[in-house]
């Protein structure tokens, strides 16, 4: 069973450890195939890591430069790769794609259920040369090539990192999740041409088994109604919209599953600028009615004009 916390770095835990993320400008690898460095600051003086981990016995492994765990239902992995490697946006994303997919069917853990990506300099050029748009193109060319994703697109963030190239990792698993999407807005595999002429290739969120319940992994989410941007340069507003965008998810999930409680088990919130971080958290934790408190990361957005985005997990019990 998949438990998801915010915790202090050296903080012991009961359970087994699949996963953790590693947050800082300088975050590298540490030797560790459980442990993933997202070059993202962390705000409000916070150095907590977020961590996966599972009440089964875990084993690592790493394959040409791929790191990964397992506990024999959810496999971690990650690929890092350095800024001098990122040049051709397109290719590398398309390679570290089928890369990974192929580690995940030779291990036994075909259905990919949660991705995160970060690159460097995400809106860097102009049109179709802008990087987000050619890491669109090279995600759009593997999942086209592998049925493993394109039939189970998983939910997903990308993000701007501070530093480094690029860094890809996955949740995994056995047994597929249920692609969740948002009544509110258009499915991103079917955004029109004006945001790229290769579409960005995941879920609004998945439903994964879970032990006797289930967990909700919600993309990274913004303040976009169909597929427009609204409220361009007010991030309060932008908020607002992103936690009803959260409202729908959580809904259209219960439509699926017969939990009796959902429960927000962790919330990173992704700020364009670090100055609205005072302003924002007090509402962030108003809407979310969190009991933890959330990460908050300063991140480039994949859309100029977006201030804030926000991911999630949520156990249904």
């Amino acid at each position: 069973m998949l438990h998801v916390i915010h915790t202090a770095r050296n903080e012991p835990e009961n359970r087994h450890t699949l996963a953790e993320f590693h947050f800082g400008i300088e975050a590298r690898r540490n030797g560790d195939p459980r442990h993933i460095p997202v070059s993202l600051a962390q705000l409000g003086n916070d150095a907590r890591i977020e961590r996966w981990s599972t009440d089964a016995p875990v084993t690592t492994g790493s394959v040409r430069d791929i790191e990964y765990a397992t506990d024999g239902d959810y496999l971690f992995a990650s690929l890092v790769l350095p800024g001098e490697q990122c040049a051709d946006m397109e290719r590398v994303t398309r390679s570290s794609y089928l890369r990974l997919d192929h580690l995940l069917r030779t291990q036994g853990y075909p259905y990919w259920l949660r991705a995160w990506n970060y690159l460097l300099d995400i809106t860097r050029g102009e049109g179709e040369a802008e990087r987000y748009r050619r890491f669109n193109a090279g995600r759009y060319a593997a999942v086209s090539l592998s049925s493993s994703v394109e039939h189970n697109l998983p939910a997903a963030s990308a993000l701007g990192s501070d530093a480094g190239g690029f860094v890809l990792c996955c949740l995994a698993g056995r047994r597929p999740g249920q692609q969740i999407e948002n009544p509110r807005q258009v499915s991103a595999s079917r955004y029109p041409p004006r945001y790229g002429l290769r579409s960005p290739m995941f879920a609004r969120a998945a439903l994964v088994p879970n032990g006797r319940g289930a967990q909700l992994l919600v993309s990274g989410t913004a303040s976009i109604v169909g597929h427009e941007s609204l409220h361009l340069g007010d991030p309060a507003a932008q908020l607002e919209e992103t936690s009803r965008n959260f409202e729908a998810l959580v809904a259209a999930a219960r439509g699926r599953h017969t939990a009796r409680q959902v429960r927000l088990e962790s919330l990173r919130v992704y700020l364009h600028d670090a100055g609205d971080y005072e302003r924002l958290l007090p509402r962030v934790r108003e809407l979310f009615a969190v009991e933890h408190e959330p990460l908050v990361l300063r991140a480039d957005i994949c859309r100029r004009e977006l201030l804030i985005e926000i991911e999630g997990t949520y156990a249904l019990e």
